[in-house]
């Protein structure tokens, strides 16, 4: 659990501070350049991951709660043996998606800022925290098909 916490935190606070500095600094619409390939902007994302479900944060706020609360439990009561890896991408995850609920719930949207592109192509925007969601869910799946043990039945 120690272990959990030590990057949740972190995490949460990282993620935190960078939304709060992109909105403070960059115009809605706006952007930054950073480097050739990155690009600083600020949107209010009502959504979800690639701008799925836009304007539907009150329902995307309850299942985010509902969702993040069997997560918790599950790890507490379930699953809190597993692992150095499984802890570490547990943390990962629970972190990005609390994060991301905070603002949800405080701000009714999510600011997104790193804007990847080549050329004129560009990816979807997104935070730390939703970084921390993918790098967590790949980790974590990687840990249950080839890592974990399944249970012995008797």
């Amino acid at each position: 659990m120690l272990r959990v916490m030590l990057i949740f935190a972190p995490i949460i606070l990282l993620d935190q501070l960078t939304k709060h500095f992109v909105r403070k600094l960059i115009a809605i619409g706006g952007q930054i350049d950073v480097l050739p390939f990155l690009n600083f902007v600020n949107v209010k994302n009502t959504g979800i991951a690639f701008g799925m479900f836009q304007g539907f944060n009150q329902l995307l706020s309850v299942v985010s709660a509902i969702i993040l609360t069997i997560i918790a439990f599950w790890f507490i009561f379930e699953a809190r043996n597993e692992g150095k890896l499984f802890s570490v991408s547990f943390a990962l995850v629970l972190a990005g998606g609390v994060s991301n609920y905070f603002d949800r719930a405080y701000f009714g949207f999510v600011t997104d800022f790193a804007d990847f592109h080549l050329a004129t192509h560009h990816w979807y925007s997104f935070n730390i925290a939703d970084a921390c969601i993918c790098v967590g869910s790949i980790l974590l799946t990687y840990y249950y098909l080839f890592i974990r043990k399944p249970a012995v039945k008797t």
